[in-house]
């Protein structure tokens, strides 16, 4: 099944965008931004399911609706490369993160849809503001997230897809820190 597939949303979904669905999408995602802004790292990987399959993507720019298993990814992780690279960003050891940058994000156009077979389709606008030995850069794009019920925070992560929405990285020539 490719990502469109996985993410997009039939009418054969239950289609929950309600009031209360919507405010916890909005609180869960500003709680991960809220992690990620303060390098809480540990406490953000906690986020994603603990067992099974997981996803993160950042598909190239010129790119944004690419198939992971046919087109290069910026970023494609699955659990155990998602925690090598906040183990690395913890412990000093991503250079392009030492020092850490000063971000900070805002989550926006939240909505929120449970399908049929109960899980989760999240879908947002962001744009991170980074900060780092006088340099400012933007990231602006949007992220699609499927999740499952659980955690502490009433959702896990299984899968998140974040397309930046620029027509190239120049100026700013790399991603190294989680979107």
């Amino acid at each position: 099944m490719s990502v469109n597939e996985e993410t997009s949303i039939s009418p054969n979904d239950v289609m929950l965008q309600d009031n209360q669905l919507r405010f916890a999408a909005e609180n869960y995602l500003i709680t991960e931004a809220e992690l990620l802004d303060t390098w809480q790292l540990d406490k953000w990987f906690a986020l994603w399911a603990a067992e099974g399959d997981l996803a993160y993507e950042i598909p190239s720019t010129d790119q944004p609706d690419a198939d992971p298993d046919v087109h290069l990814m910026f970023v494609r992780d699955d659990r155990f490369l998602l925690r090598q690279r906040v183990r690395s960003t913890m412990n000093g050891t991503n250079w392009a993160e030492n020092p850490r940058s000063t971000l900070r994000r805002m989550v926006s156009n939240v909505t929120a849809v449970e399908r049929a077979d109960g899980s989760f389709v999240f879908k947002c606008n962001f744009v991170v503001y980074r900060s780092q030995e006088a340099v400012q850069q933007i990231f602006p794009g949007h992220s699609i997230y499927q999740l499952e019920r659980g955690g502490e925070y009433g959702f896990v992560i299984r899968h998140k897809r974040s397309v930046l929405d620029l027509q190239e990285l120049r100026p700013h020539g790399r991603v190294a820190f989680i979107l």
